[in-house]
């Protein structure tokens, strides 16, 4: 089973990150995502993939 945290701590691992101390970050409020915020070339989505966010 794949938790948010897990997923989290995989990536703060992977980037050496790890003892990082967290913040508190402000957000837009209300967030909306949409289909348009979606990678839309192959070129974007291997992008996505080594992004550290």
């Amino acid at each position: 089973m794949l938790s948010q945290r897990k997923l989290v701590e995989e990536i703060l691992e992977k980037y050496d990150m790890i003892d990082c101390k967290p913040i508190q970050t402000p957000m837009t409020v209300p967030c909306k995502l949409s289909t348009a915020d979606n990678p839309k070339t192959s070129k974007e989505k291997q992008l996505m993939v080594v992004l550290p966010y």
